[in-house]
């Protein structure tokens, strides 16, 4: 009788268990996140940077936009350290698809040289990473394009959808970090513009060009605090007089397709 009342007594704190799992558990979820692709629509890896000095001179460096804060006689300097970070720079550009529940679209990516200084008042310990940016955009802004004619500066205005820094990243840990944060279902303010700044001269067979954010005639997308002084010529076309990227015609139009662009 004891052995029953006890089975019993066990039976019943085990149905309660069984309820009380029931009743208190719930369905786990899965939060959906941006993938981007582990394949590369396009590329660009190289370019010259060039600049109009305080001198008047023009200077260069590769991937990189010379400073503007030094003049000639301090030329040997363009490279050094922070300096090195010039007014803007990239390791590369490239255009990938990011894929979000039934729709894709596209993910322009800007890998770049930054770093700081351990004793920053002293300007001593200088450490470099590399840095990266995130254009989210639908593909047919990519259409736009058709519209650039050659022999002239044309400005193209790419609606972003989002937009995402990570800094003093390798580019695996960015990318796993982009596809975090990227917010898709809700589109960024309809001012925020990805600007694709492009000077193509095909009998030349060169490129100039810059990339970068305006949001009211505010600018993004230039990497390095020795911009400050250059920022006032974005968004016009005067820009092309005093700093920008060049690199061959072929090059650019395999990284951005430009090869049916109008002719004066």
């Amino acid at each position: 009788m004891k052995k029953l009342l006890i089975r019993n007594t066990l039976l019943i704190i085990l149905s309660s268990f069984s309820l009380t799992i029931t009743v208190f558990s719930q369905d786990r979820t899965v939060t959906l996140k941006a993938n981007i692709s582990t394949e590369t629509v396009s590329e660009l890896k190289k370019a010259k940077g060039w600049m109009l000095n305080e001198d008047k001179e023009w200077v260069s460096l590769e991937n990189t936009i010379p400073t503007s804060n030094l003049g000639s006689r301090y030329k040997s300097l363009l490279d050094y350290e922070e300096y090195g970070l010039g007014s803007d720079n990239f390791n590369y550009f490239k255009l990938k698809e990011i894929s979000y529940k039934d729709s894709t679209y596209y993910v322009l990516i800007k890998q770049y040289r930054d770093g700081w200084y351990k004793y920053k008042n002293i300007r001593k310990g200088w450490r470099q990473y590399k840095s990266h940016l995130a254009y989210v955009f639908d593909k047919n802004e990519l259409s736009k394009l058709k519209n650039i004619n050659d022999s002239q500066i044309n400005k193209i205005e790419i609606q972003l959808i989002d937009t995402h820094q990570v800094n003093y990243t390798a580019e695996d840990k960015a990318i796993e970090l982009i596809q975090t944060k990227i917010k898709l279902d809700k589109p960024l303010d309809k001012n925020f513009k990805l600007i694709l700044h492009i000077a193509p001269y095909k009998e030349k067979n060169i490129v100039q060009f810059q990339i970068y954010i305006a949001y009211n005639k505010r600018i993004a997308g230039i990497n390095s605090s020795n911009s400050g002084k250059v920022k006032q010529y974005y968004l016009k076309d005067d820009l092309f007089k005093h700093f920008y990227y060049e690199t061959d015609y072929s090059t650019f139009n395999k990284f951005l397709n430009i090869q049916d662009n109008k002719t004066n």
